[in-house]
């Protein structure tokens, strides 16, 4: 009895093991911007405050270690103010690193044409595995 309580653990246990996607992969310098200051869109430096009538927010960060068919998915999202008390998804845009390797990710969010609703809001980045945590960077427009 014993022996066969074992082997369905180790059966479920492995089973487990394949249902879950691991990977290596993580990011790093995540940042938010008003102003990409390259082509690519890298950011130089992590903003938490915009302006109402600032055009673009950009979004960079390095993906590393990633296999291929790593996907990176940035969500934005309204989360309150004077527009809604409600939290309200703006965008979700998302990549795939078809190669794998270490990699830049971009991303972009263009505002309004009559300017970006006073509040708080926040993009959240996170990769395709079970084993990453998301990245939620916080921002606020006044």
């Amino acid at each position: 009895m014993k022996k066969v309580l074992v082997i369905i653990a180790a059966l479920l246990g492995a089973f487990l093991l394949l249902a879950c996607e691991v990977s290596t992969a993580n990011l790093t310098n995540v940042r938010i911007c008003n102003n990409a200051v390259d082509n690519g869109g890298d950011c130089s430096e992590d903003m938490a405050t915009f302006k109402t009538t600032d055009p673009v927010i950009y979004l960079s960060a390095d993906l590393e270690n990633a296999p291929s068919g790593t996907v990176v998915t940035a969500t934005w999202n309204y989360v309150k103010g004077e527009f809604s008390n409600e939290k309200l998804e703006m965008d979700k845009v998302s990549a795939t690193a078809a190669d794998g390797g270490n990699l830049p990710f971009h991303a972009s969010l263009t505002g309004p044409a009559d300017g970006w609703p006073k509040g708080d809001y926040e993009v959240i980045v996170s990769l395709s595995s079970d084993n990453s945590t998301p990245i939620t960077k916080l921002y606020s427009i006044k």
